[in-house]
């Protein structure tokens, strides 16, 4: 053994004070993103022209809103990268096109729609971009459908669906099928249930998504590999070697250290027989050993839209985490962090995930007034009397 690694080895077990990793907060969204996958009527599901119109202004003429006529292409293309913004393709993480998309602002009634329900969540810590971590078991996701714009708060329970922007003040949009993502690394579709309710009551929820386990988010793939160290498998660093590589690679003095940070750390990379079993991988912390993708998707809403809202304005989509019983506009810390690259403070590292998207109904100008009735035409004057008989 070098004595370069007996040092090392004498101010691990040295220094029992250094044993500390970094507190990794866990900022949570939990967003349904919305697309309209069929609209118009049979046979041909054709959209509205006045859509078609807007679309052409909004994504360019090279698109056409084409509907999924049998619903049969709802399909989980991706569990990582919402690209809500359609940025780098044109289909969803659910295989909703980009016109699909466009028509959330421009909704009718019967329009087919689909929510793909998506956690965000992104590390504080640094290098620590979206923690590993779990929903606990027995707690929820609550989904609220076409919350009033005007009326969010007004029922002073902060962030709450306070009334539904139907006509009346009525729930127009049903719930009714949930196609779970069956990614084989998460495999939702054995851990999450969905509930639906019909006309869910005023501060009522459309759709729960229950947890029957302890449902992890963004798992380490089993896959990965360290491709510094001869594509072994990813071999995390004690929190004390953590904490001395913190200070002996930096790239700047008075911390840079190469023996330490080069020699040591990456004896194995350069001569696999220098490779000791407590050899751990230098970028463990960083990709390609962990998961860095902040965007997981647990699985697809489906929805129709059953009646006109009171107005134009958009409404809202709010969905929370909550715990069985808890009051629908109470959300929860139910998201448990337990990245090994995290102290392990469990408290500290809760969270509750909170989210809102929008969409709006597509506003038909009234059609012009029709004239007034034309009077009728003025009747024929009466026939002239015969002329008088000639006399006899």
């Amino acid at each position: 053994m070098s004595t370069l690694r007996v040092a090392l080895r004498c101010m691990l077990f040295s220094s029992p004070t250094l044993v500390n990793a970094v507190n990794c907060a866990v900022p949570l969204n939990i967003n349904a993103y919305p697309a309209v996958r069929r609209t118009g009527s049979p046979p041909g599901y054709a959209p509205n022209p006045l859509y078609v119109t807007e679309m052409f202004h909004l994504i360019g003429w090279n698109y056409e809103y084409v509907s999924d006529v049998n619903m049969t292409y709802i399909n989980v293309l991706r569990t990582h990268d919402a690209d809500e913004n359609y940025s780098f393709g044109d289909y969803s993480m659910s295989n909703a096109t980009l016109p699909m998309y466009a028509k959330n602002d421009y909704l009718e009634v019967g329009d087919e729609i689909t929510f793909d329900v998506v956690l965000r969540h992104h590390g504080s810590a640094p290098n620590i971009d979206a923690p590993r971590g779990y929903f606990e078991k027995n707690t929820e996701i609550r989904i609220q459908i076409g919350c009033d714009p005007d009326a969010i708060d007004d029922c002073g329970s902060g962030q709450a669906c306070c009334a539904w922007y139907g006509v009346n003040g009525n729930s127009f949009i049903r719930a009714y099928d949930w196609i779970p993502n069956t990614d084989p690394i998460y495999n939702y579709h054995e851990k999450i249930d969905a509930e639906f309710h019909d006309n869910p009551h005023v501060m009522g929820h459309h759709v729960t998504l229950k947890f029957k386990n302890d449902t992890i988010i963004n798992e380490k793939s089993p896959e990965k590999v360290d491709p510094d160290h001869f594509n072994r498998p990813c071999v995390p660093c004690n929190d004390t070697m953590r904490m001395i590589l913190t200070f002996s690679c930096e790239n700047f003095p008075p911390y840079y250290d190469f023996d330490i940070c080069a020699n040591f750390l990456n004896a194995g990379r350069f001569d696999p027989a220098l490779r000791a079993p407590d050899d751990c991988t230098h970028h463990y912390d960083t990709h390609p050993c962990h998961a860095d993708e902040p965007d997981t998707l647990l699985g697809v809403v489906r929805a129709v839209v059953t009646a006109p809202t009171k107005d134009f304005k958009s409404f809202n989509i709010i969905s929370r985490t909550a715990q069985r019983d808890t009051p629908i506009s109470t959300t929860v810390n139910t998201f448990v962090e337990v990245d090994d690259r995290c102290a392990r403070h469990a408290q500290h590292n809760r969270a509750q995930a909170y989210g809102t998207t929008q969409m709006r109904m597509l506003e038909i100008p009234p059609s012009p007034p029709q004239p007034p009735p034309q009077p009728p035409p003025p009747s024929p004057p009466p026939p002239s009397p015969p002329p008088p008989s000639p006399p006899p």
